[in-house]
């Protein structure tokens, strides 16, 4: 089921100072979105709010990051745990009550946001993260082992909602060109600081003549790859990669990377061919589910 908020829209410093203070109610499928022009660590309170309300912080790529309580009149800083541009205002308990959580997505149509779930991978995944820096220090982290005695199993009729170049045409491309200036910026920085940082103890990887035998290594040995990846929309993408296996798709006559894109958070499916350029990391990763090829 598609859930769909109406909200007013605030996008300037008036209507964000204003918010939705002063109201005595609001329907119920209605709220307010503010959005920012860039993302920022964002604090709320409750001054001059009569109506009790919950605020879910949005990232630059659609996902809810967290959801919390405003208090009416409480003066009491709510701030997002990360960096987020958007931020969703509705009544106490609709995102509850809807079963909107961290992690799903979001899609905004004019004055209209629709809610996305995450898929069971990415729910799976989600409940064993490691702990985030803003987790108490006495929080015992579940490790992704714990879990990994019945991984998940998937196939290539299963890859129709993950392969990047549809998911690409089904998004809107202001939000994806915004998304990915910034995954651009901070692939940058992730690159500068790991090419600071000494080497670490696994072994270079061999030369390969193509990203094929690349990626194919990479899966039999667990090793994160970053790709620059360019769409069948001709937009290039810097994603990390987990691969997962491969398969030749007969619809379109292309080898198929099935992976776990570290940088969405979820499963990813890439055209080989379309690999303009890897790095293959030191980095070393755990099997998050089983591909079955045929």
């Amino acid at each position: 089921m598609i859930m769909k908020l109406k909200v007013e829209i605030a996008d300037n410093p008036y209507t964000q100072a204003q918010g939705l203070m002063f109201r005595e109610s609001l329907e119920d499928d209605a709220g307010m979105m503010f959005k920012f022009d860039r993302p920022q660590r964002l604090s709320f309170w409750g001054l001059n709010t009569y109506i009790p309300l919950d605020i879910a912080f949005v990232g630059l790529d659609g996902k809810i990051s967290s959801i919390k309580e405003v208090k009416p009149m409480n003066m009491s800083s709510i701030q997002s745990d990360v960096s987020c541009n958007i931020a969703i205002e509705a009544n106490a308990g609709y995102f509850e009550h809807h079963n909107i959580k961290p992690g799903d997505r979001i899609k905004v149509k004019g004055n209209e946001i629709i809610f996305e779930k995450m898929s069971k991978i990415a729910q799976l995944l989600n409940n064993v993260n490691k702990p985030k820096p803003w987790q108490m220090e006495d929080q015992v982290p579940v490790e992704i082992n714990d879990v990994q005695g019945n991984l998940p199993e998937i196939g290539p009729e299963d890859l129709g909602q993950y392969l990047e170049d549809d998911i690409e045409g089904r998004q809107m491309q202001d939000q994806m060109d915004l998304m990915q200036d910034e995954q651009e910026r901070m692939q940058q920085q992730d690159l500068e600081e790991q090419q600071q940082q000494p080497e670490g103890e696994l072994p270079a990887p061999p030369q390969f003549p193509s990203q094929f035998q690349a990626v194919e290594w990479a899966d039999q040995n667990n090793r994160v790859v970053r790709i620059k990846y360019t769409t069948s929309h001709g937009n290039s993408l810097v994603r990390d990669i987990e691969p997962h296996g491969q398969f030749y798709a007969d619809s379109t006559q292309r080898m198929i990377l099935v992976t776990f894109d570290q940088t969405i958070g979820d499963i990813r499916a890439f055209i080989i061919k379309n690999i303009e350029d890897y790095q293959i990391t030191n980095e070393q990763f755990d099997d998050k589910f089983v591909f079955r090829a045929r």
